[in-house]
């Protein structure tokens, strides 16, 4: 199976820009450092996760529809002044349109719906890895698709079973979590005597309710991989075939319901219930609809890899350095 890399630009735009030590400009005095460390963490990435193929996804202009549901959403995000990366997103998207890179600034979408849209339309097509550190793609992950997220030495690559001996539940159910816990960076507070170890706690015993745990567990013999449900009727379908990565929301609702009525602190979850479902329309993303795209046109095997990286990229700019 051929392997897609998903990268999530906006987040590396800012981890290249905020992340260098100092302020590097070309002769002409354009700033130039988020090029440089952009195009060195993306080949590096390609590199790690021995990508087949690429998407780099911007986040445009858009209106936040989640701000419909709730208008404090993102509400914390500091204005950046005239100190920021948004001067260098063009340079850095005729670079990569210069080596045959595609990628795309989202129209009407959040950057994250729209790579989960690219995660449903590729489900049994290709083996999917997103590049970002933003942990709300995590609730993506399943046996084909998972998250990479670079820090040099340090760098994380999340999969199904990394993710499970992590937090002892389904990575299908970490919005379930998110959604208790909330999420600081995006503004969503949680439900107030929740807190990450409650959550996790809730959260398991959602999974056991929907009898997750064998199928979600490492594989640690030929048994492991089979998966026996109380209720087929939990589950959803990807591909005409019934998948615990797709689960039906309703159930998932009710067991969570039943796991606060068997512990004290689960009584907090019920009387804010509102507010739950409430942070779950803000985290959930897999409910995407799937996005159109040529993949055969993602593919990136003729590119020599060695060839992306800034000085092309500013070549490409028609820049001096």
């Amino acid at each position: 199976m051929k392997k897609l890399l998903i990268v999530d630009g906006s987040a590396l735009l800012f981890q290249s820009f905020f992340g260098m030590p100092r302020q590097i400009t070309a002769k002409s005095g354009e700033r130039i450092e988020a090029v440089i460390c952009f195009f060195g963490i993306l080949r590096k990435t390609i590199e790690a996760v021995g990508a087949d193929m690429v998407f780099v996804v911007f986040d445009g202009e858009n209106e936040l529809s989640r701000k419909e549901i709730d208008e404090d959403y993102k509400a914390n995000r500091p204005d950046l002044g005239e100190d920021n990366p948004f001067g260098q997103p063009a340079l850095i998207r005729r670079g990569l349109d210069d080596r045959g890179i595609k990628n795309i600034e989202t129209e009407g979408l959040e950057a994250d719906d729209f790579i989960a849209g690219i995660v449903r339309a590729a489900a049994g097509q290709l083996e999917v890895v997103i590049s970002s550190p933003d942990k709300d793609f995590w609730q993506l992950i399943d046996d084909t698709t998972s998250v990479f997220t670079y820090r040099g030495k340090v760098s994380k690559h999340q999969t199904k079973d990394t993710f499970f001996t992590q937090f002892g539940f389904s990575a299908s159910l970490y919005n379930i979590y998110k959604s208790l816990t909330g999420d600081p960076s995006d503004n969503i507070k949680g439900i107030s005597g929740i807190g990450s170890k409650r959550a996790a706690e809730l959260t398991k015993m959602v999974s056991a309710r929907l009898c997750l745990c064998d199928k979600n567990a490492p594989k640690t013999d030929e048994d492991s991989t089979l998966i026996t449900y109380k209720n087929q009727e939990n589950f959803g379908e990807v591909g005409g075939k019934k998948s615990a990565e797709n689960l039906n929301e309703a159930a998932v609702f009710d067991a969570l319901k039943g796991a606060c009525g068997e512990v004290k602190f689960g009584r907090a979850v019920l009387e804010n219930w509102p507010k739950l479902i409430k942070n779950y329309a803000l985290i959930n993303l897999k409910n995407a609809k799937p996005v159109e795209v040529d993949f055969t046109a993602l593919s990136i095997e003729n590119i020599d890899k060695k060839s992306i990286n800034f000085k092309n990229a500013l070549k490409a700019n028609n820049i001096d350095f």
